[in-house]
């Protein structure tokens, strides 16, 4: 096996590993339906439907997302 074989082998895992992190991050943080409304990743309180029109990839509501923000600065 020559060394082009190698990269190819390493670029390939790479990006399989990549993948995986990808698809688990978007499993995480998926929005939790129930009973075809939407309800936050962190409480589980329904999202409000004005929330959801304005941010379409809201996964909190906005106490919660509000308390993140906070807490991240």
């Amino acid at each position: 096996m020559d060394d082009l074989d190698l990269a190819q082998q390493h670029e390939e895992a790479h990006r399989a590993q990549a993948l995986r992190q990808v698809q688990a991050r978007q499993k995480a943080t998926a929005p939790f339906i129930r009973l075809g409304i939407r309800v936050c990743l962190d409480c589980q309180s329904p999202i409000s439907p004005q929330r959801v029109a304005a941010n379409p990839q809201a996964v909190r509501c906005l106490g919660c997302q509000t308390e993140k923000e906070t807490h991240e600065r």
